[in-house]
């Protein structure tokens, strides 16, 4: 399981803002994260 630390580095990186939790490049990388772990 991804941890919440893991969840926010993911978003900031992905999601261009910590708080953008719904974009489609942060919910892929959350998605093959959980699916690789």
């Amino acid at each position: 399981m991804i941890s919440k630390e893991q969840k926010q580095e993911i978003i900031a990186k992905f999601g261009g803002d910590e708080k953008n939790t719904g974009s489609t490049q942060a919910q892929i990388a959350l998605l093959t994260a959980r699916i690789n772990d």
